[in-house]
């Protein structure tokens, strides 16, 4: 068996579900067979070029640190330090401006979004280009919610999803059920699914446990993660892939290395919810993505400013979720990635039972 390179660091905090999508390309073995591959030139200005686009692919950031030092290069680490110190300046004016937004999207609740596709709008409120998001209105609310995570010592996630979901209505609350009302709801036809939360070590060195963090996906703010096959809310059809990802079970390895991540603690929380029969798109995912890939990649993309990840495109598009395939340790298990949080039915917590 040829041992493969996931896209994924596991020092990297973010989504739990990161490796649950793991772009896996099972011919890459080195660096070299990487530049290979993603025909990487050898001379400049060329190759700068090319490795800077490749560098704003959504798995760019979770590669492993060989692939992120050629992609990155010699860029400033305090780079996003910077970004967290950015703020409105006392401009209320623009938090007033994007709280008006939502007014006017009047889209929010438990009972699901009305979302309608906001590309077009998005290319004024993020821009189209580097120069343009940094004047845009949209730039400014992620800087804002850069430093409120920052504060409230959180994982921030895709912060330009999360202000897409707010526009388009999908970071309501789901509705809290009891698991006699969560099955009743299978019988009518809902599809169930699982995620698994780890917990975590926060950036102050607390541990953030997954119990509370599940609350917070029931009850609290809403929270976009990061993965390859676009951003946003992954799980799982099999829930038994959900306690792995919990810290629930014993770690996997593929060629001696672990690919997963796995609870500090070993307790983590699994959620359990439900979605809604009309919620998904439930074919074309895997075509849409590929080409979206080659149109990045060549550079025939056009779309606002972060739109080169498929799942803030599809968001923006009014997607409230997808269901694909992913293969996870050699196996291939049926996932869900959601946008829309509002959407869903998710069960009590297990300690309120």
């Amino acid at each position: 068996m040829v041992n493969r390179i996931l896209f994924v660091d596991n020092s990297i905090e973010n989504s739990d579900w990161t490796k649950a999508n793991a772009f896996d390309f099972p011919f890459i073995e080195t660096v070299e067979d990487f530049e290979k591959a993603f025909q990487i030139p050898n001379q400049e200005p060329k190759r700068t070029e090319r490795l800077r686009s490749l560098s704003r692919l959504p798995w760019a950031k979770v590669a492993p640190e060989p692939i992120k030092e050629l992609l990155f290069g010699d860029e400033p680490s305090d780079a996003l330090v910077k970004l967290l110190k950015a703020s409105f300046g006392g401009d209320r004016s623009a938090a007033g401006r994007y709280a008006a937004n939502i007014r006017w999207q009047g889209q929010t609740g438990a009972e699901g979004s009305k979302a309608k596709n906001i590309s077009e709008k998005l290319k004024t409120f993020f821009g189209t280009d580097t120069e343009s998001f940094k004047k845009s209105e949209g730039y400014q609310i992620i800087q804002q919610k850069e430093i409120e995570k920052k504060n409230l010592n959180t994982y921030k996630g895709d912060l330009q999803l999360e202000v897409i979901a707010d526009l388009q209505g999908f970071s309501g609350k789901p509705k809290v059920v009891s698991s006699e009302e969560m099955a009743k709801l299978e019988k009518e036809g809902w599809t169930i699914a699982y995620r698994g939360i780890k917990d975590k070590k926060a950036a102050d060195g607390t541990i953030l446990l997954g119990e509370d963090l599940a609350e917070q996906f029931r009850t609290g703010e809403y929270y976009a993660g990061l993965g390859t096959m676009g951003n946003g809310i992954y799980f799982a059809a099999d829930k038994g892939v959900a306690e792995e990802y919990a810290g629930r079970t014993t770690p996997k390895y593929l060629g001696g290395i672990e690919y997963r991540t796995f609870s500090d603690t070993k307790k983590g929380a699994v959620l359990k919810v439900a979605i809604p029969p009309d919620g998904l798109m439930m074919s074309g995912f895997k075509e849409r993505f590929v080409k979206h890939l080659d149109e990045v990649m060549s550079r025939k993309f056009e779309g606002f400013y972060g739109a080169d990840d498929i799942g803030r495109k599809l968001a923006a598009q009014g997607v409230k979720g997808v269901e694909t395939i992913a293969t996870l340790d050699g196996s291939r298990e049926r996932i869900f990635i959601i946008w829309d949080r509002s959407m869903l039915v998710v069960e009590e917590s297990e300690q309120t039972k």
